[in-house]
């Protein structure tokens, strides 16, 4: 899939190592991506809990407000209302790290799982490289070694007829 993006003049063993670096890659992204997502889909659903419950409990407690006949059933209301509330806060900070907790679990498995499988790949890749090096200075030291032979044999036949000769094949 993503070796068309790979350049055509790299040799193929090599276009072959980084292909498959990169879809390990990309399927570590993805695999992490979607465990955020579904931490912020729990997360989300955690917090539309407690503000579902929090405006249900004060449109509870505005109704009571609003029936007060005296000062004293006003104040007696208006106490009445906090403990719930309070109550709605200790379940969302209880629910809270389980989450977080949950997610840090599903995250460090996806890193253990894809981690050993990108070492191997980046190491055949280096392993490729040094390879595909080697073959080059080899090819290198043997064009430099058919010039020096070559000026060797033209400075030969100079020093043979006397004069200086320029000419490199």
């Amino acid at each position: 899939m993503l070796s068309r993006f790979i350049s055509p003049a790299l040799p193929p063993a090599f276009k072959a190592a980084l292909g498959k670096h990169a879809e390990l890659q990309l399927s570590f992204c993805t695999e992490i991506g979607n465990k955020m997502l579904t931490a912020s889909q729990q997360m989300m659903q955690l917090n539309l809990q407690l503000m579902h419950a929090v405006i249900a409990q004060m449109d509870s407690a505005n109704h009571q407000l609003m029936q007060a006949q005296n000062p004293a059933e006003f104040a007696s209301a208006m106490v009445n209302q906090v403990h719930p509330i309070v109550e709605h806060w200790r379940s969302y900070q209880q629910c809270l790290p389980n989450v977080l907790a949950s997610t840090q679990i599903e995250l460090t498995k996806a890193a253990e799982s894809h981690v050993p499988q990108a070492t191997r790949s980046a190491v055949a890749i280096a392993d490729e490289l040094t390879r595909a090096a080697a073959e080059e200075a080899e090819k290198i030291s043997a064009n430099q070694r058919a010039l020096l032979e070559k000026i060797s044999i033209n400075f030969d036949e100079s020093a043979d007829t006397g004069r200086p000769e320029r000419r490199i094949h």
